[in-house]
């Protein structure tokens, strides 16, 4: 549980932003920033500066296509989050019981 909860601390800024919550949601394809701004209505530099602190939560992947990125979300990054809440629920309603 230790392991898990350090996980989420790490995550939580990443997830605490509303704005980053609305990109994660574009999990189904790649998007370059343009196309997420676009999309959201976000400046670009806010886009820029959201993918950073998603990506250095591992929380999405970049990847090059000719001198431009796309963004994907980081499912094996998103994994640790969802083993924390399936252990925390598992916990809590267990004690219901």
């Amino acid at each position: 549980m230790l392991n898990y909860l350090i996980l989420w601390i790490r995550h939580g800024k990443a997830i605490n932003d509303d704005s980053r919550r609305q990109i994660l949601i574009l999990k189904d394809s790649d998007k370059t920033p343009s196309e997420i701004s676009k999309q959201f209505s976000f400046s670009l530099l806010a886009v820029s500066v959201h993918l950073k602190i998603l990506r250095e939560s591992h929380l999405v992947k970049e990847r090059k296509i000719g001198q431009n990125k796309a963004y994907s979300v980081n499912r094996e990054g998103m994994a640790p989050m969802s083993q924390f809440f399936d252990q925390f629920w598992d916990d809590n309603l267990g004690s219901l019981s």
